[in-house]
C-alpha cells in the first residue's frame, strides 16, 4: 500500500471509517487475486465490528458534500457501499463493486502468476548452477581420496563381513544345534530384547572380498560412457560397495547388481534439473 494513502484527498474527504473499509477491501482483493472486484457477499465481512462504532457528525449540511448519515447513528446502520461510490473509492459492478484504479497500483492475477512462475524458474536455474559449482569442487577431492582404495581388494575382517560359516552368526545358547535351524541369531540389546536372526537367503552371498572396479567393466551399461552423464565411476563404485557392506546385502550375482546400480545412477542423474 502506498504511503500516501492516508492523506489522499478522497480518503480525507470520506473520513476514517471509509478509509478502514478501503484498506480491508484492498487486502481482500490482493489475497484472493480478484483484480479489485469485491463481491456483494463479502461486504458484511468488510464491515465486521462496526456495531461498536458510533457516528458523531452533524447532518445539517446541504449540497453534494452533505453527509448521507445522521448525528449519533451507529456505523452498522449505514449502507456503506454507496458512501464508497459517492467518494470515488468504489465503482458499481454486476454482483458487487470494483476498487477504483486497483490495477493501476497492483498486479492482476495473470501478471502475478507469470511473476511467480518466472521467479520459480530463476530459483531453479540458480540452484542448478550453484550445485554444479559445488560438485566441481568436491569431485576431485573425493576421487583422489578413494582411488587407491578402489583399485585395491577390500580386506574383510571378522566384524565387517559375516559368512555362513562364521561362528559370529551362531547364538551361544544354540551353538550345538543343527546348522539348518541356527544359521544366525542376533545379539540381545541393552534393554534385554532379542533382535531378529540374520539369515542369508539360499544361494546369495555377501559382497565379494576381491571385487573391485578393475575386475568388472567400468563403463556404464548403456555403452555410451560415464562422461556423457557426468558420473564418476570410481565414486559410484565406492558408494555401491559401502552400501552393500553397511547394509550387509546378499546377492547371487554381484556383477549384475553393480550393472543395475549403474543404470539407476544414470536414471537419477538424468532426472535431476
Amino acid at each position: 500500500m502506498d504511503d500516501g494513502f492516508a492523506t489522499h484527498p478522497k480518503i480525507l474527504a470520506a473520513g476514517p471509517i471509509p478509509a478502514l473499509i478501503q484498506v480491508r477491501a484492498i487486502c481482500y482483493a490482493s489475497q484472493h487475486k480478484t483484480d479489485g472486484f469485491i463481491p456483494q457477499a463479502v461486504i458484511s465481512i468488510l464491515l465486521a465490528g462496526f456495531e461498536e462504532l458510533g457516528i458523531d457528525l452533524a447532518g445539517n449540511q446541504s449540497g453534494s458534500d452533505a453527509p448521507i448519515f445522521s448525528l449519533g447513528c451507529q456505523a452498522n446502520e449505514i449502507d456503506w457501499p454507496p458512501v464508497m461510490v459517492k467518494y470515488g473509492l468504489w465503482e458499481r459492478r454486476d454482483g458487487g463493486y470494483a476498487i477504483h484504479d486497483y490495477l493501476h497500483w497492483n498486479m492482476s492475477k495473470s501478471e502475478y502468476e507469470k511473476f511467480i512462475k518466472q521467479k520459480s524458474q530463476a530459483g531453479k536455474k540458480g540452484m542448478k548452477v550453484r550445485w554444479q559449482k559445488e560438485l566441481e569442487k568436491i569431485t576431485p577431492v573425493i576421487t583422489n581420496a578413494i582411488t587407491d582404495d578402489i583399485t585395491k581388494p577390500y580386506h574383510a575382517t571378522s566384524t565387517s563381513i559375516l559368512t555362513l560359516s562364521s561362528p559370529n552368526l551362531h547364538s551361544p545358547k544354540e551353538g550345538k544345534e543343527s546348522e539348518k535351524s541356527s544359521l544366525s541369531e542376533g545379539k540381545e540389546s541393552e534393554k534385554g530384547e532379542r533382535k531378529s536372526p540374520v539369515v542369508a537367503p539360499k544361494g546369495k552371498h555377501p559382497f565379494p572380498v576381491g571385487l573391485t572396479l578393475a575386475t568388472i567393466k567400468p563403463d556404464d551399461p548403456t555403452g555410451s560412457g560415464w562422461a556423457k552423464f557426468g558420473i564418476n565411476p570410481a565414486v559410484e563404485f565406492a558408494t555401491f560397495r559401502d552400501h552393500a557392506l553397511t547394509c550387509d546385502r546378499r546377492c547371487t550375482d554381484w556383477k549384475a547388481a553393480w550393472r543395475n546400480w549403474a543404470r539407476k545412477a544414470i536414471v537419477l542423474k538424468e532426472a535431476r534439473p
